[in-house]
């Protein structure tokens, strides 16, 4: 059977202000649950560690067959934070196709909606190289910036700006709105794994955390996220051990080599 647009339901979130909020923001902080989970695990640090008072949600229409739990309560999938003149729109959702384009529309209301100056995008990196290097100053970061160059080099001056070449995605579409009404924004990667691993890439999510504090002229203690990376590096050295000792004797089978 084959479906049409129009057989596709068509998917809305819609943002619920809990509580009240300000009429405009210095800074907005996003990111997606992309491969390496960089983006979320900085952002969950980020709202952790600064004490960020949740004050909305974005309501997922019709509802996803999917509920997230926390602290043993049903919490949204997209939550948004504040303190002071910093928001963030922290989603944990599915990758799917067609929950994206919705929820870059998301954000972007609420960019618009509170007359957001800048607005920064978290991302993933995939990289082959990302296995050889072990602390965040080794990570590549690469930044897609629009009327935040000069920032940009001040503030990270040892990340590589994207020069020519084109981006896709939700990110792409955001940048591309910001540009049309001349805002300020910077999609800002850093590099991780370039396959899935059974826990999220902590350093590059310190590497994110140190980029975002030097932007936004916050400091973010790293203190409990280095905590996690050592936990990390710990567990995947023990996974090593353990998938080297599962490997037969015969150890001179190309498929070993």
């Amino acid at each position: 059977m084959n479906l049409s647009c129009d057989d596709i339901m068509e998917v809305k979130i819609l943002f619920v202000e809990k509580e009240k909020m300000k009429e405009s923001y210095d800074f907005l902080l996003t990111g997606l649950p992309e491969i390496g989970l960089p983006a979320i695990i900085a952002l969950r640090h980020i709202v952790h560690t600064l004490n960020m008072k949740y004050v909305g949600y974005g309501s997922i229409q019709p509802p996803l067959l999917l509920v997230r739990y926390e602290n043993k309560k049903v919490t949204p999938l997209i939550q948004v934070y504040e303190k002071d003149n910093l928001l963030v729109v922290l989603p944990e959702i599915p990758m799917q196709a067609y929950l994206l384009q919705p929820l870059a529309e998301f954000i972007w209301n609420i960019i618009e909606k509170k007359s957001v100056k800048y607005s920064i995008f978290l991302g993933s990196l995939p990289s082959k190289d990302r296995e050889k290097k072990l602390s965040p100053e080794e990570l590549l970061m690469v930044v897609a910036s629009v009327n935040m160059s000069d920032i940009i080099k001040k503030k990270i001056p040892d990340a590589k700006e994207f020069h020519t070449g084109v981006l896709f995605g939700p990110f792409a579409y955001l940048l591309w709105r910001v540009a049309e009404k001349n805002k300020s924004a910077a999609l800002i990667l850093s590099e991780t794994f370039a396959r899935p691993l059974i826990a999220g890439d902590v350093t590059s999510a310190i590497r994110l955390v140190n980029a975002v504090s030097s932007i936004i002229g916050i400091p973010i203690s790293i203190g409990e996220v280095k905590k996690k990376q050592e936990e990390l590096r710990i567990a995947l050295r023990s996974l090593e051990q353990l998938v080297s000792q599962a490997k037969p004797r015969e150890e001179t089978y190309e498929l070993y080599t």
